[in-house]
């Protein structure tokens, strides 16, 4: 007998409710900043005092918040983001950071964008960040110009295997389309991956279903099969098997799949998986002994019985 565990539910956090007196002390103090003309490097200085100040994922809100409602050029736009992220924070206060930045991505130029990714993931993330930064840009369908600016900000810093495989989380968003995809593997690709990340990426539908042969040879290439878990190698199976069949034909080129482990797939133009088809080779190869071995044995016995007729004889 084994008790019965308790399950949780994962629910989305609900959106950070910012008090009124807080959102206005914010903005008096911004205005405080912006009322008259100051040097960026004042305007710098002005903004780590407000972020330092900022305790709370609310009061920092507030701040980041009131700082991007004013109309700054570009010069002071980056002063402001710079200051916001220049140094560390906790994961509470990063996170109100990012989504206060990034809840509109429409108000942003594309130069505005690059600058703010390029602030963000600047850095050492703890993966908690990472992921809440990644959220916060994808959170809806974002321009290829966009798009290219984040993946280009996201890989410039080394991943750990859990950061890319949030990374490729993101990938199979809804808000991300196919050819994002495969302009997104095109970047990854251009450095070596592990095998854990070649992994993701070759157990991800969306992304098998997004690239061409090639980007599929490579990852295939990358993949440690002989040391893919169970799970791993159902997972890769269940992802090649829908693919297109240019990737199916990188996957069988590149791969032995006829390894431990890949029985439940079926190649490109069979009609039976891996496993059969083993099982059938394997007892077409038995009976062509057995059915040899009769025949050698046929061939002697024949040939001492015609000896001794004739020496009876």
């Amino acid at each position: 007998y084994a008790p019965e565990q308790e399950t949780t539910t994962q629910t989305d956090e609900p959106p950070l409710v910012i008090p009124e007196v807080i959102q206005d002390a914010a903005d008096a103090a911004v205005a405080d900043i912006f009322d008259g003309p100051m040097s960026d490097a004042g305007l710098a200085n002005a903004i780590d005092d407000l972020v330092e100040d900022a305790g709370t994922p609310e009061q920092l809100t507030a701040v980041v918040t009131s700082l991007l409602d004013q109309e700054l050029t570009d010069t002071q736009f980056s002063t402001v983001i710079a200051s916001v992220f220049d140094g560390p924070m906790s994961d509470e206060n990063f996170s109100a950071a990012v989504d206060a930045v990034f809840a509109d991505t429409s108000t942003l130029s594309d130069e505005q964008f690059d600058t703010a990714v390029q602030a963000v993931f600047d850095g050492p993330l703890s993966t908690e960040q990472f992921s809440d930064a990644l959220e916060a840009v994808f959170s809806e369908p974002i321009s290829d110009e966009k798009f290219d600016a984040i993946i280009d900000a996201v890989l410039d810093e080394p991943l750990s295997d859990e950061q890319f495989a949030e990374v490729v989380g993101i990938l199979e968003s809804d808000a991300v389309s196919e050819e994002q995809v495969s302009a997104a593997i095109d970047s990854i690709l251009e450095s070596e991956v592990t095998a854990e990340q070649a992994t993701d990426l070759a157990t991800s539908e969306k992304v098998l279903e997004s690239i061409d042969g090639d980007q599929a040879a490579e990852i295939f290439d990358a993949v440690a099969v002989d040391e893919l878990t169970s799970a791993e190698e159902a997972a890769l199976v269940a992802a090649v098997t829908d693919a297109p069949e240019e990737v199916k034909n990188a996957f069988e080129e590149t791969i032995d799949i006829f390894a431990e482990g890949l029985d439940e797939y079926v190649a490109v133009g069979s009609q039976v998986d891996v496993g059969t088809r083993r099982s059938l080779i394997a007892a077409s190869a038995a009976v062509s002994t057995m059915a040899a071995a009769g025949a050698a044995g046929a061939a002697t016995g024949g040939s001492s019985g015609g000896g001794s007729s004739g020496g009876s004889g």
